[in-house]
C-alpha cells in the first residue's frame, strides 16, 4: 500500500536515491493541488510534497479543486475520493468535461449549442492534467472505479514518501 497501482500492484516501487525534483532540476518548480477534507491528511501530503521538492495548494473538496484548476497553473492533482460537497469522482468527471469543453472551443466548436461566451458553461481547464486518486480504499475494483471516473492513477492511504515520488514522477515525465 502507499504507491501507484497502475503498474504491477504487488511489486514495490523502485528504490530511489533522489527525488523526482532532484533528478529533474531543469523542470522548474512543480505545483500540485491537494484535494482532501481531513486536516491531518492535508498536512501529511503537503509535507511529503515539500520533501520531494514540489509546491502545493490545499483545497477541501472537489468543487474547490475545480475552481483552483480553472484559475491556477498546475502540473498534476492529488484527489481524495471521499470529500463533502463534491467527492473526487464527481470532481474528476467535471474536470475532464471542462478540459473537453476547452478543446472544443479551441477548435471552434461548442458543446450542447452554448456559445463560447456563455456564463453557464463549465470553467475552462486549458490542458489535460493528470489526476491521481488518494484513497483509503484498497479493495478489488476500487482502482477501476477511479479510472472509470477519469483519474489517471491510484495512491492508497497511508501514503509513503518513496511511493508518492515514484507515482508523481511517472506522471510528470509524460
Amino acid at each position: 500500500m502507499g504507491y501507484c497501482m497502475t503498474e504491477e500492484p504487488h511489486k514495490p516501487p523502485p528504490a530511489r536515491d533522489e527525488t523526482y525534483a532532484e533528478r529533474n532540476p531543469t523542470t522548474g518548480s512543480r505545483n500540485i493541488p491537494v484535494a482532501d477534507d481531513h486536516a491531518i491528511n492535508q498536512q501529511l501530503v503537503v509535507l511529503l510534497l515539500n520533501r520531494l521538492g514540489f509546491s502545493s495548494d490545499v483545497v477541501a473538496n472537489g468543487q474547490e479543486a475545480i475552481q483552483a484548476l480553472a484559475t491556477g497553473s498546475y502540473d498534476l492533482v492529488l484527489m481524495d475520493c471521499q470529500m463533502p460537497i463534491m467527492d473526487g469522482f464527481e470532481a474528476t468527471r467535471r474536470i475532464r468535461e471542462a478540459e473537453r469543453t476547452h478543446t472544443e472551443q479551441l477548435e471552434g466548436e461548442t458543446s450542447e449549442g452554448e456559445s463560447a461566451a456563455s456564463p453557464h458553461s463549465h470553467p475552462l481547464i486549458p490542458h489535460r492534467i493528470p489526476i491521481i486518486a488518494l484513497t483509503a480504499n484498497a479493495m478489488p475494483g476500487d482502482r477501476e472505479t477511479c479510472i472509470q471516473a477519469g483519474m489517471d492513477d491510484y495512491l492508497t492511504k497511508p501514503i509513503k514518501l518513496g511511493g508518492t515520488d515514484w507515482c508523481i514522477g511517472k506522471w510528470l515525465s509524460h
